[in-house]
């Protein structure tokens, strides 16, 4: 019993040197020097009702491109800003479907191991892939008539190419079926 009041004296004893230290310090603790780690970012405006929806390496320069969706009164296209953050900055763009098919679903891979980054999209009841030509474009579309989700990859049979693997939208009841191609 002595062990366990003297146990507690000392960790209160303790707790309060502890506090008189900290109550004392003349000045507040500066982990830092005054440059900030994270220095604090432009903001990035894009036109219109725009949403970014990738970041990546478009055009093979090793700088980051922006890829954002554009919302204009007929269409939906894909705004690429190449080189983002560089003086030399530039804007292309590719047009995805009609606005009365609903947003397009994207995701960007390389699937015909080429190192350009190509774009796969569902839309208005198709999956479709156009391959990148390493500038921020892309070659003509090709589409498969499926009225599927966000498109994902993987190597699903081990043949060294990315596949694209998608959740096939079907009527209730219908059950949930994955596409691969």
């Amino acid at each position: 019993m002595i062990v366990a009041l003297f146990k507690n004296a000392l960790r209160a004893t303790g707790l309060l040197i502890a506090f008189a230290i900290l109550c004392d310090a003349s000045g507040s603790a500066n982990a830092q020097n005054s440059q900030a780690i994270f220095p604090i970012a432009t903001p990035i405006t894009f036109p219109g009702d725009s949403s970014p929806v990738f970041t990546g390496d478009f055009n093979g320069d090793g700088k980051p491109d922006v890829a954002y969706v554009i919302v204009a009164n007929t269409q939906y296209s894909l705004g690429i800003v190449l080189s983002f953050g560089s003086n030399a900055a530039t804007t292309v763009t590719t047009s995805l479907c009609p606005i009365t098919a609903g947003f397009p679903v994207m995701n960007f891979a390389d699937v015909n191991n080429d190192k350009k980054l190509d774009l796969v999209f569902s839309c208005n009841g198709y999956l479709t892939v156009q391959l990148g030509n390493g500038d921020g474009t892309f070659q003509t579309p090709a589409y498969f008539a499926i009225n599927s989700g966000a498109p994902v990859f993987a190597d699903l049979n081990g043949d060294g190419y990315l596949d694209v693997a998608t959740l096939v939208s079907g009527s209730p009841p219908a059950v949930p079926q994955v596409a691969v191609f």
